[in-house]
């Protein structure tokens, strides 16, 4: 049987592939055998949703409810603490040891409460949560929207450990400081107050975004639907 003749100088035929001209897919499939993305109306790809079955959206009036709410709670301490720490500060029995301790102590509250829990978690998530409040959601979340926005309510297991045992927590510190001696219950207040401020700027600051739509850098962690 004669052979057929080959041309050294010619690629060889390679079959043709699903996706080019005259080819089809196989059913069911889209191009490299993976399932074809679902189209949203029209043809458009779906909207990204934001996580518990929403899109973020710019904060309205229930919302708005709950940030003020959370707000009132750190006003509240902060005019309570107050007059504390004042008093330890005009207190004529200061040393250098009571100074040192006072800086040391701000400067704590101010990097790990103020910066690393209200302003990198705390408040973004507070106000990210409150964005999924809106005219559809139940009517006991709204009228008690400042406990959803701290993550007391309607939030995933591990937020709802989390937010309860800061405030168990918190509550047991308070036991405890009330408990010092002046001037160190007022220098240990004086730093909580540093703290307490930075949060309600912070909250001021991402409210503010909020108000005209950002997507805020954090998961509101709500529970699946």
């Amino acid at each position: 049987m004669p052979l057929p003749l080959v041309d050294p100088l010619t690629p060889p035929e390679r079959p043709a592939r699903p996706g080019e001209a005259g080819v089809a897919y196989p059913a069911g499939l889209g191009e490299g055998g993976a399932p074809p993305a679902r189209l949203g109306e029209g043809g458009a790809p779906p909207a990204r949703l934001g996580e518990g079955g929403a899109p973020p959206a710019r904060l309205g009036a229930a919302g708005l409810w709950g940030v003020v709410g959370v707000g009132a709670t750190f006003v509240q301490a902060i005019t309570k603490l107050a007059p504390v720490a004042a008093e330890a500060l005009r207190g004529a029995g200061l040393g250098a040891g009571h100074v040192a301790f006072l800086a040391a102590w701000v400067a704590f509250c101010a990097y790990v409460e103020g910066y690393r829990a209200f302003q990198r978690q705390f408040c973004p998530r507070a106000v990210a949560r409150a964005q999924r409040l809106g005219p559809g959601s139940p009517p006991l979340l709204v009228a008690l929207a400042p406990l959803y926005c701290m993550g007391l309510l309607h939030a995933t297991r591990r937020r709802l450990v989390a937010s309860w045992g800061v405030v168990f927590g918190v509550t047991g510190l308070v036991l405890v400081v009330r408990a010092l001696p002046q001037p160190w219950r007022g220098l240990v207040d004086a730093g909580v107050l540093v703290a307490l401020a930075w949060g309600v700027l912070c909250l001021g600051h991402f409210t503010r975004r909020a108000l005209v739509g950002d997507r805020l850098p954090v998961s509101p962690d709500l529970p699946e639907p």
